[in-house]
């Protein structure tokens, strides 16, 4: 995995670099300070990962997020920040982020986490994503459509696929965004209707742009499955 680290100090910026060119998985290819020195060296690296800060001397990192995408629509962004906010967890995620994690996490559970991406998961603490989820689920479920929607709950998978439905996307584009078999996918979306009581695909979609999936809680290859 090619990495870029995002970070306006420099001594932290040199031991996160350290510590991840001594994994074998790992390559550090650039350091910036600032977001318009990530976005250069973006171009110029391809990295595969951005490890960003959410405060930087030009612009907030999360709000630079949405143009670090449109450039590089597969590269994953992941927060690491002494901002512990479950609100800045979530709208950084809903904006495309693929984790937020803190600055005093242990090196360990950093790689861990970072390893996590490459199978398709947050790289977030399971109190966030629990919080996460709880906030999302409430708007997933349409109350006039179930007979009990209390106990209508979509997995985090499911609800990436919803997403990735109410965008427009293929069965076989939504296996090459969630990296996941195109049977997988089927499977997934069959589970979705049952659930939500819909009729057809097209409802599903409807529905989901209805509750701004397309833009909102769409983190590819993130989801608490596998599958």
């Amino acid at each position: 995995m090619r990495i870029l680290i995002v970070d306006d100090h420099s001594l932290f910026r040199d031991g996160l670099a350290r510590l991840l060119n001594s994994q074998p998985d790992f390559e550090v290819v650039g350091q910036a300070g600032t977001i318009q020195e990530a976005l250069t060296l973006m171009e110029a690296q391809k990295p595969d990962l951005v490890m960003m800060d959410l405060g930087l001397p030009d612009g907030s990192g999360e709000r630079t997020i949405t143009r670090i995408l449109e450039n590089s629509r597969d590269v994953n962004v992941v927060f690491l920040t002494i901002h512990a906010s479950e609100e800045l967890a979530f709208t950084a995620i809903r904006r495309g982020a693929k984790g937020f994690l803190m600055k005093d996490i242990a090196a360990t559970a950093l790689l861990t986490a970072l390893r996590q991406l490459k199978r398709g998961e947050l790289a977030v603490s399971r109190a966030t994503l629990s919080h996460m989820v709880d906030e999302l689920l409430p708007i997933t479920a349409p109350r006039n459509s179930v007979d009990n929607p209390s106990e209508v709950t979509l997995t985090i998978r499911e609800i990436q696929v919803l997403a990735e439905v109410g965008a427009g996307y293929s069965n076989s584009e939504i296996a090459g965004n969630l990296s996941i078999s195109e049977n997988t996918v089927r499977v997934h979306i069959h589970n979705i209707l049952q659930k939500l009581n819909f009729r057809n695909r097209q409802e599903a979609a409807v529905y989901a742009r209805r509750h701004g999936l397309p833009n909102g809680f769409v983190p590819k290859r993130s989801g608490q499955e596998n599958s």
